[in-house]
């Protein structure tokens, strides 16, 4: 007889094997075990003796079964570390979950293999991959823990070991099984200590039982599978999290760097929607005035997110606002607080929100949302989320900060040049100013002498020369006067009410020929358009509107060489009439305005040209243009206590806002002036410059008046207290007593004899002496050069009635 030991010897007495030795059995089983010390010595076959055979048939039979089951144990030890090895070598979670299916087909030896994953907080069972066919059809497959098989062994972390299970009324898909040929199943709970991770399946195509011992085998590379993916998972959330923070810090230098409030908000919103893998994205900054959650950019639902506002409390982001804490919500269809506009217009299914917090002040919302197959967010999400959160506060607020300082900076830069510019023309007013008085009084000398020459002529050709000689000298005084619009002076008469869209309808009309009338002659057209309808009367005078808008549209018309749009759109704010004593309230009334806009289609200008649009003599026309157009309109507009303004870019037109007070009442009635035919009066002239004074003096005698002549303030005071007289004209500006001085001591002395004041500085100067307003000192003022008939005019109507 020959015993056989496959792999060389194991001891017995190390595999736990005892021999029951029969007394008469010694010498057999001495027999066997020198027999067993040959086979250790490296022999394959050892013979025995022939009187031991049948004694030691039951020991090498037991012995026998022995070996086999060690065997056994050592091809599934060895499976078990070759799995576990297998398994092991790797750190990515997909790669293990796929050798952890291979390995546990290879040591079953069943044909299909599933492994299947806990999800949505534990509370279903998903297919996630598989050996033995393919998957689809089993990834559509949803278990809840609890139910069927995979739901039990999840709930209870047992094994299930079901023979066939075609028939079993505990199936949550029962055509699964018969349509596919899984007949058997083996579920194995993938558990470590009390944290499952998912349950391990096998089938087999025909009925199949195990036996304790193959199911203890299964569990336990079961356990080594759990381990495997513990390891994978921490391994990966320390990955997650170390990327994200890598990524947060990389992406607080790169907003940072931002600060440009609305390009910030989109970067910090796509950033986000990365960091996390959100499906969308939005940032709600809080308003405090609206005392609402503003949208400022999103990613979807740009129609829904246009108008929304949310208060605190409201869905996810008013909650979030109110509480000043991060939230996640993963069921967000069923959640009760949901919006519902959110569920009615999208598809999210996950949705999580952080507040942006600066010192304990809310700035606003950062939301993230997913929809179906872009899953659910974890707390770790969260917490990535809440860091970038924390750097987002920031750099909004720097954001927020470097506006309002750049809003400030133009807004100084604007005054600084609005302040150069009044200097420049100040300036320039003063010298033309000077200039106009000298100008203003010789053109005075040249007028009278032509009046006084007129009456004495009677030849038809020196009439004809001295109507001549009084238009340029007229024409000259027009040319002072543009002068004396740079000292920026008040108008020359109180403001009244005016029809602005009249007199705009009467400008086009005058433009006419240059708008349309010569350029469609060359195949060039411009459409006028206007819109002027229900406009309240504003303050001004016509003549000068009309000079404003009549310079604007012939620029307007030169800026459109081929031709455009030229439009004039006016609006009122609603406001309080100007002149009005009160408000509602008692207080003074604020003033309503009224915005006439000049816009063009035309080349535009440049941001240099811009700022200097209004400078005098500055001109982008050559040779052609004089550079004092805008700035007369300018000072025009400020004389009128409005204002003038532009904007424009090149290649996008320009647009002139002209803004006027809006005016109490309609304009009044004129009055006829008194003519030359006046009963004669007692005239004190005082007047420095001997030309003027006796040019004026000769008109008023050869006007039939009395006139008594004075060549300075002091010699004038002295004959009106010699001699009684009707009205008194006296020179603003002479040396020592001024024309103010004299019509101080001319009313302190007779309070009620007119006073009219002559003045080659502009048509109404400002006392000196500290009083405000002229019209408690003089009874009229009257700019040089004047035309005989409007001097006479005053002296008429101020000496009527009894007043000398």
């Amino acid at each position: 007889m020959n015993i056989t030991v496959p792999g060389g010897l194991i001891l017995l007495t190390a595999m736990g094997i005892g021999l029951r030795i029969a007394r008469g059995t010694w010498r057999p089983l001495q027999a066997l075990t020198s027999g067993i010390r040959r086979i250790g010595s490296g022999e394959r076959e050892v013979p025995l003796p022939v009187e031991a055979a049948g004694e030691v048939g039951e020991v090498a039979s037991a012995f026998q079964e022995v070996l086999e089951t060690i065997t056994r144990r050592q091809q599934e030890l060895g499976a078990l570390l070759q799995a576990n090895e297998a398994i092991g070598s790797s750190l990515d979670l997909e790669q293990i979950l796929q050798t952890i299916v291979h390995q546990a087909a290879a040591i079953s030896g069943a044909p299909t293999v599933r492994l299947l994953l806990l999800e949505d907080e534990g509370r279903l069972l998903r297919c996630h991959v598989g050996v033995g066919r393919p998957l689809e059809a089993d990834r559509e497959l949803v278990i809840p823990v609890g139910e069927s098989f995979s739901g039990q062994v999840a709930v209870t972390g047992e094994p299930l070991a079901v023979a066939d299970c075609r028939n079993d009324p505990r199936l949550l898909y029962p055509e699964h099984p018969k349509r596919y040929g899984l007949i058997s199943y083996l579920g194995l709970p993938v558990k470590l200590e009390d944290q499952t991770f998912g349950v391990l399946v096998f089938n087999t195509p025909a009925p199949r039982s195990y036996t304790a011992e193959e199911i203890a085998f299964h569990a336990a590379f079961a356990r080594q599978a759990a381990l495997a993916i513990q390891n994978a998972r921490l391994y990966q959330a320390e990955q997650e999290r170390r990327g994200q923070l890598e990524a947060v810090r990389n992406l607080s230098v790169e907003i940072t760097r931002e600060l440009d409030l609305t390009t910030l908000l989109d970067l910090i919103t796509r950033r986000a929607m990365e960091l996390v893998g959100a499906g969308a994205g939005s940032i709600h900054l809080w308003d405090e005035a609206a005392a609402a959650l503003v949208p400022h950019t999103w990613s979807t639902h740009e129609e829904l997110m246009r108008e929304t506002r949310i208060h605190l409390g409201e869905g996810l982001v008013g909650l979030v606002a109110q509480r000043r804490q991060g939230m996640i919500v993963n069921d967000y269809r069923t959640w009760p607080h949901a919006r519902p506009t959110i569920l009615g217009c999208t598809k999210v299914t996950a949705a999580m929100a952080e507040p942006l917090v600066y010192r304990d002040r809310l700035v606003g919302v950062i939301g993230l949302e997913n929809e179906g197959a872009h899953g659910t967010f974890s707390e770790q999400h969260r917490q990535a989320l809440a860091l970038l959160a924390a750097q987002a506060s920031i750099a909004i607020e720097n954001a927020r900060l470097y506006a309002d300082l750049r809003r400030s900076y133009q807004t100084l830069e604007a005054a600084q040049e609005e302040l150069v510019r009044s200097e420049k023309l100040r300036a320039l007013g003063q010298m033309s100013a000077g200039i106009a008085h000298d100008l203003n009084n010789m053109l005075a000398a040249i007028l009278g002498q032509v009046d006084l020459l007129r009456m004495q002529v009677t030849d038809p050709h020196l009439r004809e020369a001295l109507g001549i000689l009084e238009t340029s000298a007229t024409d000259g005084a027009h040319v002072v006067r543009r002068l004396q619009d740079f000292a920026r002076q008040r108008a020359s008469t109180s403001l009244v009410p005016v029809d602005l869209a009249r007199i705009v309808r009467e400008v086009l009309e005058i433009t006419r020929p240059r708008w349309k009338d010569d350029l469609e002659r060359q195949g060039r057209i411009i459409e006028v358009r206007t819109a002027l309808e229900g406009l309240p009367h504003v303050l001004g005078h016509h003549a000068e509107v009309r000079e404003v808008l009549t310079n604007l549209i012939l620029n307007a018309v030169d800026a459109m060489p081929a031709g455009g749009i030229l439009g004039l759109t006016a609006r009122s704010d609603g406001g309080e009439p100007a002149g009005q004593p009160t408000g509602g309230s008692g207080e003074p009334a604020s003033p309503g305005w009224v915005e006439l806009l000049v816009t063009d289609t035309g080349i535009g200008m440049t941001e240099a040209v811009r700022r200097r649009i209004f400078d005098p003599f500055f001109t982008t026309k050559g040779v052609q243009g004089t550079g004092l157009g805008l700035s007369v309109a300018y000072g025009i507009m400020e004389r009128h206590g409005g204002s003038i303004q532009v904007e424009s870019s090149p290649g996008r037109g320009a647009a002139f806002t002209l803004r006027f007070r809006v005016a109490s009442a309609a304009p009044p009635v004129g009055s006829t002036r008194p003519g030359m035919s006046s009963p004669s009066r007692r005239i004190l002239l005082i007047d420095d410059d001997p030309t003027v004074r006796g040019t004026v003096g000769n008109l008023l005698r050869a006007a039939g008046h009395l006139v008594e002549e004075a060549d300075g303030g002091s010699t004038g005071l002295t004959r009106l207290a010699e001699s009684p007289v009707d009205i008194v004209l006296t020179d603003l500006g002479m040396p020592e007593v001024t024309g103010w001085d004299v019509a101080r001591a001319v009313k302190a002395r007779i309070p009620g004899l007119p006073v009219i004041l002559l003045t080659g500085w502009g048509d109404q100067p400002t006392p000196d002496g500290g009083d405000s307003d002229p019209s408690r000192l003089v009874d009229r003022v009257l700019g040089k050069p004047f035309r005989l008939e409007e001097l006479l005019g005053m002296i008429a109507d101020l000496t009527r009635a009894g007043r000398s």
